[in-house]
């Protein structure tokens, strides 16, 4: 009988993630931190239960649209800043957004290559959109709530979560 022991990490310096666990961080500390505190702040003063169906399709009616627009935001603002070359890791430096559609600005070759339109075709057939999990009937109770109370579509991460406690207060 033998036995394999596999490695499944190193311990020391890692020079080749240093860039990915740079992006973790950022989307970390600049973004996800924020709303992950909002949504424990809530849970703890008993305004959000997370594993009511209700308030979680309420969540995602106040929260989400908010919530693509500021990943939209962090994913520009990352892809438009400068990356330091470094000659450890072997990657090259640059914008992200210039590297990947100009990358002959930085004397590398393109690398992209003609995909078959049946391929494509095949692609968006297997796969689909993601979905709300918002119930129907929820979504509709919301649009209702708002126009009774003359509500709009919140803008931001406070008045979003001003229609929230408002909405879960109203259905209790």
């Amino acid at each position: 009988m033998f036995c394999f022991i596999l490695r499944a990490h190193s311990y020391g310096p890692s020079y080749r993630n240093q860039r990915i666990e740079c992006w973790w961080s950022c989307l970390r500390k600049g973004w996800t931190q924020i709303w992950m505190d909002l949504f424990d702040d809530l849970v703890s003063f008993n305004s959000y239960e997370p594993t009511d169906q209700v308030h979680l399709a309420i969540a995602e009616f106040c929260f989400m649209h908010i919530i693509q627009k500021e990943l939209r935001n962090f994913q520009a603002e990352w892809n438009s800043h400068r990356i330091r070359k470094t000659t450890t890791s072997g990657c090259p430096g640059g914008v992200p957004n210039e590297l990947y559609d100009l990358p002959h600005l930085e004397g590398f070759t393109n690398l992209m290559r003609q995909v078959p339109e049946e391929d494509v075709t095949t692609l968006f057939a297997e796969t689909t959109a993601p979905m709300s999990t918002t119930s129907s009937s929820v979504r509709s109770l919301c649009i209702q709530m708002c126009s009774e109370n003359g509500w709009r579509l919140p803008a931001d991460r406070e008045s979003a979560t001003n229609m929230f406690v408002e909405m879960i207060n109203l259905i209790q």
